[in-house]
């Protein structure tokens, strides 16, 4: 196969997964509480992208537990962002509607 062809398949790949996952959250939603599907997705999701992480040649753990602590201080920081959002511009909006 050429390039071409496996690039056509990919894409066909990823249009049928994502053509299920709307299913597949809803009938996950009522099973398992929302914070540990996102989990569980991101378990999986880690998984398979792991070994092609480490396939490439001068990758090595060692890097990753260099990045590790500052990717996950960055990820703090943006979901505390969004729960600052929340506090300041949603509530009072809310509060100046509601009351």
């Amino acid at each position: 196969m050429n390039g071409e062809t496996i690039a056509l398949l990919a894409i066909l790949l990823v249009a049928v997964e994502n053509s299920g996952t709307a299913a597949i959250a809803k009938k996950g939603l009522t099973e398992i509480p929302p914070l540990s599907l996102a989990f569980l997705r991101f378990v999986v999701a880690s998984i398979f992208v792991l070994p092609v992480f480490l396939h490439k040649k001068g990758h090595q753990l060692s890097q990753m537990r260099e990045i590790f602590p500052i990717s996950f201080f960055a990820s703090i920081l943006e979901n505390s962002s969004h729960l600052v959002l929340f506090l300041v511009v949603f509530l009072p909006s809310l509060e100046h509607i509601l009351w």
